[in-house]
């Protein structure tokens, strides 16, 4: 093997840890919250030393703003592949209900982190950071599904199509951890509360022409 595949092969075997190190760090946080994990723990679920932990990330800190890449990298991809074949802008958002809010309560395990690290971003500015740059993704993807429903007659928007999505996606993450801390609200009861909100949005011609 020369010395340049050998790299490339060291190289993607200590990508496949990294991987495995978030993804053990995303359901130890998920179970004892962000406070309470430690790095053993998280060595623990993966199935390595603390020391391996820290050949790759320095603190937990760290372990958490990959995990929160991970995580919103994850969700946008499953987002995209999930709204692809859907033509409507109405379909896009309603397939996007499904996915934030699915029935089973195992697929929802990243939300744990994400409200975790909204905890931290609330008062660290280096959190924040992550933070504004991982939504401003995920508002202009929303942004354009409801610019395009406005731009094809499906949707009257009161505001831009920004603005649009800036209150959807507080509904969608307001609704996501209400429904984490009571027992109030299961997933059917937040689909149907945003379904509500796109048909306050549906433009009156759009509507007839779905009954008909």
């Amino acid at each position: 093997m020369t010395e340049l595949a050998a790299a490339r092969v060291r190289t993607s075997i200590e990508e496949i840890r990294r991987i495995e190190l978030i993804d053990a760090t995303i359901r130890t946080i998920s179970t004892l919250g962000f406070e309470r994990t430690t790095i053993r723990d998280i060595a623990r679920a993966a199935g390595a030393s603390t020391g391996s932990v820290h050949y790759y990330f320095a603190n937990k800190d760290e372990l958490l703003r990959a995990a929160v890449v991970h995580c919103d990298d994850r969700f946008r991809a499953r987002m995209r592949s999930a709204l692809a074949d859907v033509p409507t802008a109405v379909g896009k958002l309603e397939r996007l209900f499904a996915l934030c809010f699915p029935d089973d309560p195992e697929a929802g395990q990243d939300y744990y982190v994400f409200i975790d690290f909204w905890q931290q971003a609330a008062r660290r500015p280096d959190f924040r950071h992550l933070f504004d740059k991982a939504n401003a993704g995920w508002l202009d993807e929303l942004a354009q599904v409801i610019q395009d429903g406005a731009r094809a007659g499906e949707l009257v928007l009161a505001g831009s199509a920004r603005d649009e999505a800036t209150g959807l996606a507080a509904m969608i993450d307001g609704l996501a951890l209400y429904a984490r801390v009571t027992y109030q609200l299961d997933p059917e009861t937040a689909r149907r509360i945003l379904h509500a909100r796109v048909e306050e949005l549906r433009a009156p011609q759009s509507v007839v022409e779905i009954s008909r």
